[in-house]
């Protein structure tokens, strides 16, 4: 039973499908450390999506966190329509 919690995020070497859960590298290593993982890891994701990632995920009060960072070229790109 996980006595502590692991906060993860960053963008798709992080990011998990139900088919993932359990077998990826850092589920194991929060198995290691006794603890539960919260994921919020997303694909794509750029360095500023992970930052809020990491804002967000900070309100669970995790014991450990583990930042997977992204390219620092990445960026977020908004479109709108406009006519």
């Amino acid at each position: 039973m996980a006595t502590s919690n692991i906060l993860i995020v960053g963008d798709s070497f992080v990011a998990e499908g139900a088919e993932q859960q359990g077998w990826t590298w850092w589920n194991k290593l929060a198995k290691d450390l006794g603890a539960s993982s919260l994921n919020l890891g997303i694909m794509g994701a750029s360095n500023f999506n992970i930052w809020h990632q990491l804002n967000e995920g900070l309100k669970t009060n995790p014991d450990y966190v583990l930042v997977v960072l992204t390219a620092s070229d990445r960026i977020e790109s908004v479109e709108s329509e406009c006519n």
